[in-house]
């Protein structure tokens, strides 16, 4: 009998030691959205033991069983975990509302910290800001979200190109862009897919710069992808559309008086031996100056004239006449109304030791100009596994193709603006010129309001000089013709192995990649 009561006074004192042991406990933070929370704290209530979560809300503290956690993280509602007989614990944790979110801060080699910690001027765009109005490129999505950030816009026309960034105190003299830096991959901007963007962080002044070597002295647009899709232990599918419409909106205010050509009276036309016999049908009638690109013609008062177009065989309208009257729409009407449609799906699935996500964008824009497109397809792949407790490795893989069509040229005395604002006839009608864009002449040269000489000057010795544009093509005929088109690849992002000996202490090797896989432009024309 005293030998059992001995065993179970050692069997009760065994169970409390047991019961009162520390041990590590291995705890992973996460939102009620399955996001990890990071730099959360976590307490032992009653004691002044505590621990700070990583980035990833993984954290370890020593602990008992029917010890109470009170963890705490900016923006989520505290949460109390009683200590079981397990030796890992997943805290779901709830925002609270009306309370501020915690800023993160992403800064070089992918280094995150509070943004009340950081000793640089630094500002921070989420997904959510950076989306409010779909945007095909990541310039155009941050203008006006960042102080201190000047743009420069580009037109909607101009497919080819995006708007230029200025970060206010970067290094130097003159314009410089900021690098672009995609989960520690340094890239092109115009590659980069909105749709997959997690948040931004912009890095100004010197301070922020320094982080990242001289290549940034124009400052830094630290990117964080997107890592996951649903919550944790479910497959997750997004599926996000826009569709946008482009509308020319503001044009210069043009005079309507009078028609084009430098000659201030319309002229009559004489036939004369030698001359294409369809053209006597005009004999006696009046036409306005056509080899002259300005609009210092003759009033226009509806009255009886010879178009440009009335000249060549072919059509309903050869060797007619017209009346006279202003277009006061017709710039306008040059311009079509350009659509944008964005279509993105991603899906994935993530688990306490494993995190996958697969995107989609395709991207299709029918520009203004006519027979302008661009289309764009996008793969991005990100995973992350822990093999162990030690070891991790992951990945971030993005594939761009890109074929543009069309041409934008800006400049001065290009085909379409650079003619509408300074040289042009203010009595064309743009639907004529569309439904005309294919006539040639007896040589095969397409038709042009912009003849090279007035009837008068025609040369039966050298008939065809006659029918040739003097500056002009018809803008249809134009487009239509030069084949202006460029397709870029570009393949950028990491792969990474981690080793963990802490959660204090691990060593990372990333094998980085960008590079332009293919770059051609074609440029041909059949215009004569």
């Amino acid at each position: 009998m005293r030998k059992l009561v001995t065993l179970l006074t050692v069997f009760i004192l065994s169970c409390v030691f047991a019961f009162g042991q520390s041990r590590q406990i291995q705890g992973k933070v996460r939102n009620d959205k399955g996001e990890s929370v990071p730099f959360a704290t976590i307490a032992v209530k009653g004691t002044k033991n505590t621990a700070v979560a990583d980035a990833e809300g993984n954290y370890q503290i020593a602990a008992k069983t029917g010890d109470i956690l009170v963890i705490t993280a900016t923006g989520q509602k505290f949460v109390e975990e009683t200590v079981g007989s397990s030796s890992t614990l997943v805290t779901t944790m709830t925002a609270a509302r009306g309370e501020l979110e915690e800023v993160v801060v992403t800064g070089a080699f992918g280094i995150k910290k509070s943004q009340r910690t950081t000793a640089f001027s630094s500002q921070v765009i989420k997904s959510e800001d950076l989306q409010i109005v779909r945007q095909t490129n990541v310039n155009n999505a941050l203008a006006g979200k960042v102080a201190g950030v000047q743009t420069r816009s580009q037109s909607a026309a101009k497919l080819n190109s995006e708007a230029f960034l200025r970060i206010r105190g970067g290094l130097g003299l003159g314009d410089r862009a900021p690098i672009y830096v995609v989960d520690g991959t340094i890239t092109g901007s115009f590659d980069i897919n909105p749709d997959d963007i997690e948040d931004i962080t912009v890095l100004k002044g010197a301070n922020a710069t320094a982080l990242l070597g001289s290549q940034a002295t124009g400052g830094a647009i630290i990117i964080t992808t997107k890592k996951k899709v649903g919550r944790n232990g479910q497959l997750g599918i997004e599926f996000n559309t826009g569709v946008t419409v482009d509308k020319v909106y503001i044009l210069p205010q043009y005079q309507n008086q009078y028609a084009g050509g430098g000659v201030g009276d319309l002229m009559e036309f004489v036939w004369e031996p030698g001359m294409p016999e369809e053209w006597k049908a005009l004999n006696g009638k009046y036409y306005h100056d056509y080899t002259d690109d300005a609009s210092w013609g003759p009033r226009m008062v509806g009255q009886e004239y010879i178009p440009w177009y009335a000249w060549f065989p072919g059509h309903a309208d050869s060797y007619k006449t017209a009346s006279l009257t202003p277009q006061p729409d017709n710039a306008r009407d040059f311009w079509q109304t350009g659509v944008t449609t964005n279509n993105n799906i991603a899906f994935g699935k993530s688990a306490n030791n494993y995190t996958f996500r697969a995107s989609y964008t395709n991207q299709y824009i029918k520009g203004i100009i006519p027979s302008s497109s661009s289309k764009r397809n996008t793969f991005n792949v990100s995973a992350s596994v822990d093999m162990n407790q030690h070891w991790n490795i992951a990945t971030n893989i993005t594939f761009s193709n890109n074929t543009i069509k069309g041409q934008f040229d800006d400049g001065y005395s290009n085909q379409s603006t650079g003619s509408f604002s300074s040289w042009f006839h203010r009595d064309l009608d743009m639907s004529k010129l569309q439904d005309l864009r294919n006539i040639r002449s007896p040589f095969g040269t397409y038709g042009t309001w912009n003849l090279r000489f007035n009837p008068d000057g025609y040369n039966p010795a050298n008939p065809s000089a006659f029918y040739k544009g003097n500056y002009w093509y018809n803008f249809y005929s134009y487009f239509n013709e030069v084949n202006n088109t460029s397709n870029r690849n570009r393949l950028f992002g990491d792969i990474d192995l981690t080793y963990k000996f802490d959660n204090h202490f691990k060593i990372r090797t990333t094998v980085r990649r960008n590079q332009l896989m293919t770059y051609a432009e074609n440029i041909t024309t059949s215009l004569i």
